[in-house]
């Protein structure tokens, strides 16, 4: 426990406030140490220095030692600069040149891959193109027989009645996202790729006649008897009509052989 040193009246006792390290009035209290001395706590605000933060360093920038002072020098100048844009302009091109190729090649890739699938649905097409007109033909010698004997019993005709058909459409979603590319294309390529389109274009829309001549037949039953009940007119109609479909079809026929051998 603190005891306090005994007074004396000793001048030369008297311990001055500042060997305390007491500053003004403040009050400190003493700490006693470890043998029996008394510790005396110093004022924090003096003894550590505040705290400095590093200032940010500053980016020197130099300026050119000298300006141009001659035209030697000023030339040196422009030849730099045309220099710079002449590489800055050759990489923007080199990479464009790239770009494009790798485009092309994308696009070729596809544009082959969409023709093997046409070459797959030609064949199918030209298959249902056979069987159509041979029932078609069927359906029409059917009719010129209801017509000479009205009324017949169906186990006496001559074939069976059907308008059952399958239709294919050609893909041609890479030709067309290939348009943007296909001035990079050589001549030859780009011409060939060009006029298949146009006939698949051409077959797709022979297509589209016969499943409208089709249609057209197969309206009139919603209206019309059966065959065996048909009417003389209405046998005439669907005869013109059948006749207008195998027409469709041979016309058809004929873009087949022409596409078939350009393949």
């Amino acid at each position: 426990m603190y005891e306090p040193p005994p007074t004396s009246h000793d001048p030369a006792d008297a311990i001055p406030p500042l060997a305390l390290g007491v500053a003004g009035d403040r009050d400190v209290a003493p700490v006693e140490g470890t043998h029996g001395e008394v510790a005396v706590l110093s004022n924090p605000d003096e003894a550590s220095p505040p705290e400095r933060f590093p200032e940010p360093t500053m980016i020197d920038i130099h300026p050119a030692h000298h300006a141009a002072t001659t035209w030697r020098d000023f030339f040196i100048h422009i030849a730099t600069i045309v220099l710079g844009l002449i590489i800055a302009v050759g990489l923007e091109q080199t990479v464009e040149y790239f770009h494009h190729r790798q485009q092309l090649a994308e696009a070729r890739h596809a544009l082959a891959v969409e023709r093997r699938v046409n070459i797959v649905y030609f064949g199918a097409q030209a298959a249902e193109f056979h069987r159509m007109v041979l029932q078609l033909e069927g359906d029409l010698a059917l009719l010129q027989y209801l017509k000479a004997h009205p009324h017949a019993a169906p186990d006496t005709w001559p074939a069976k009645f059907s308008l059952t058909n399958l239709g294919y459409a050609y893909h041609d979603a890479a030709w067309h996202s290939a348009e943007n590319v296909l001035e990079r294309m050589p001549g030859p390529e780009r011409d060939a790729y060009t006029d298949l389109y146009k006939r698949l274009a051409s077959l797709q829309q022979s297509a589209r006649d016969e499943r409208t001549a089709i249609t057209a037949i197969s309206d009139c039953f919603i209206l019309y008897p059966t065959l065996q009940e048909l009417s003389p007119a209405q046998i005439d109609h669907l005869i013109d009509l059948t006749a207008d479909a195998v027409a469709k079809y041979r016309a058809a026929g004929y873009r087949f052989v022409r596409l078939d051998g350009r393949r």
